[in-house]
């Protein structure tokens, strides 16, 4: 197996798991705001769902970013540096804007926010079962 092939392996697995930390992403989003909305009342839930839907969004968006680079090697650097900097800045406006204008339990936000962290932790979990 030539080394290209072996790169073009590792970046179609990378795409996978990707997909798989998204997918648990949105289950968690779900069955978070379903149980919050049970246990809880409207706000905490609708801040565990925007924080969530945040993360989700942000998420993709890195996913677009690092399958660009992937594809097209001639990418300049400060390119990539802008987009990923315009990723983080959007990703702070949006959570300041929830904040600022939306009635929501900044501490729900931030869970929902964190929703992403633990997807990756599940994820990192399960590829070791799958492994062995």
């Amino acid at each position: 197996m030539s080394l290209v092939e072996k790169a073009t392996a590792q970046t179609e697995d990378n795409f996978k798991q990707f997909s798989r930390i998204e997918w648990c992403n949105l289950v968690l989003l779900f069955s978070g705001t379903l149980a919050s909305l049970y246990f809880w009342d409207f706000r905490i839930s609708l801040g565990f769902f925007l924080g969530s839907l945040i993360s989700t969004l942000n998420l993709r968006l890195l996913r677009w970013i690092v399958g660009g680079l992937t594809q097209d090697k001639s990418i300049a650097k400060s390119k990539l540096i802008a987009q990923i900097l315009l990723k983080f800045f959007g990703m702070f406006a949006a959570i300041g804007l929830v904040v600022m204008y939306v009635d929501v339990h900044a501490i729900a936000l931030l869970l929902g926010v964190s929703t992403v962290v633990l997807a990756i932790v599940l994820e990192g979990i399960q590829g070791l079962f799958r492994r062995s």
